[in-house]
């Protein structure tokens, strides 16, 4: 997205945009879950697997060290990342491991649990974090970083590399996900914007959503939707729990009973089943493509990722973006997520992997990922507030990531952290499917929460 080096901003005040400055409207929720997954958990024995571990590159300079550094494959602009790190250290080469990303979870984790000592590190999904520490496949980074280094990390990312009170991650990148919104077909409805740097509650939402959707055959399948999520999943929804008190695993990171089926889950998840099938704006349907309706003109609003501003950016008709909604009587919780770094516990080269790794996820390196438009949001605070001055954010649509920016620093909660995210994620998205399609919020929730229970002993 950006290629011009900025001079490092750490002055920038409410003054100069918004960036940095908390926008009126809710309460931000204000406390960090305490430390997750007190204890190691005995993790299932896993299929030998036989995939060949990656070769280690060679270098004509027997003074310099390699380190593999392993990426999905379609992260553009790496190569430039690289030389700017080995112009700053010119004793380590890095060889880029690229897979591609249908394949990247699977052979990341059969490549440790092979105990391959390449590559010597990688980028995992946040929430796999838990799940490869849970395992011993990845290297303490607990005392890697100073104080001041941690704390220009995004507040919600700060524990979310965390296992057995060791951090074992670091946060590389974030996500954050706004509300867009179709101008032309609000105007046609005549229906009121949200005003500039208003936050809509989701009362509020759906309110214009039932105006917005329109079946003028009144067969049952509206030609424009109101409003829709951009996918199902706990990260886009669980953000309906949270904003009204809910929380999305105790603290242990294994115990769901009382949790996921608690009064604010069922409420939640209640106006959840609402939208589907009371105020039917949105289509139940699993094969509805949101993202697609809305570049089509035939959705209103969507709540999605960051990402979409530069993917909508030739759409043939005026869009908008909004802040993330939340309850009237809520706090505020946005969705939080993304890319992590972590060192493999099997490498040879640790001391320059984590040279690699601390480069990386501290302001030097945020700074290039973000000018070679390799990553949308960066993890570190002093990067995100240089979206507030940079020349090539000044017009629709790129200005919006300013917006985002700003969002992606509104403190909220990190996502769940346990080493079974896998099937959490499953049981959720089967019961979120069920209620989607009619069935009673409480009880989809309490038989998700009963199968979890047996599931993540």
């Amino acid at each position: 997205m950006l290629r011009k080096w900025l001079a490092l901003v750490t002055t920038i005040t409410c003054g100069l945009v918004m960036v940095g400055c908390a926008p009126k409207g809710p309460t931000p929720v204000s406390v960090l879950p305490h430390e997750p997954v007190r204890m190691p958990v005995e993790m299932p024995a896993l299929a030998a697997t036989e995939i060949e571990c990656p070769a280690r590159a060679v270098t004509t300079d027997p003074s310099v060290v390699s380190v593999l550094w392993m990426v999905p494959g379609n992260w553009p602009n790496l190569d430039e990342v690289v030389r700017t790190f080995e112009e700053q250290y010119p004793k380590i080469h890095v060889a880029l491991y690229q897979v591609a990303p249908a394949d990247y979870y699977e052979t990341s984790r059969q490549l440790l649990a092979r105990g391959c000592n390449m590559p010597d590190l990688l980028n995992i999904r946040v929430e796999q974090s838990a799940y490869f520490a849970a395992y011993g496949w990845l290297a303490s980074l607990w005392n890697q970083y100073t104080f001041d280094q941690k704390e220009d990390w995004i507040q919600a990312l700060r524990k979310s590399g965390r296992y057995n009170q060791e951090l074992y991650s670091a946060p590389f990148s974030t996500s954050t996900s706004l509300l867009y919104f179709n101008r032309d077909l609000f105007i046609q409805a005549g229906v009121k914007l949200p005003a500039e740097e208003e936050r809509w509650t989701w009362e509020k939402v759906i309110e214009a959503a039932q105006k917005l959707t329109r079946d003028e055959n009144q067969d049952g399948s509206p030609e424009l939707w109101g409003f829709a999520w951009e996918d199902q999943s706990p990260y886009q929804l669980l953000p309906l729990a949270e904003s009204l008190g809910g929380s999305p695993i105790h603290d242990d990171g294994l115990t769901v009973m009382g949790v996921i089926d608690s009064p604010a889950w069922v409420e939640a998840f209640a106006f959840y089943g609402k939208v589907f099938n009371e105020w039917k704006v949105s289509p139940r349907e699993d094969s509805f493509q949101a993202v697609e309706a809305f570049e089509e003109g035939k959705l209103a609003i969507l709540v999605g990722r960051a990402d979409l501003i530069n993917q909508f950016g030739q759409v043939d008709f005026d869009w908008g973006v909004g802040r993330y909604p939340y309850f009237k009587k809520g706090a505020l919780v946005l969705p939080t997520g993304d890319w992590q770094l972590a060192v493999n516990a099997k490498s040879t080269r640790q001391p320059e992997a984590m040279t690699l790794l601390i480069w990386l996820t501290t302001t030097p390196g945020g700074t290039a990922l973000w000018q070679t438009g390799n990553i949308s949001l960066p993890a570190e605070k002093t990067v995100l507030k240089m979206f507030a001055v940079e020349p090539e954010l000044a017009e629709p649509s790129q200005a919006y990531w300013k917006l985002a920016a700003n969002e992606a620093q509104v403190f909220t909660l990190p996502g769940p952290i346990t080493p079974f995210f896998a099937i959490y994620n499953q049981r959720l998205e089967e019961a979120f499917q069920k209620i989607r399609l009619g069935a009673d919020a409480k009880s989809s929730l309490t038989e998700a929460a009963g199968q979890l229970a047996e599931e993540m002993k």
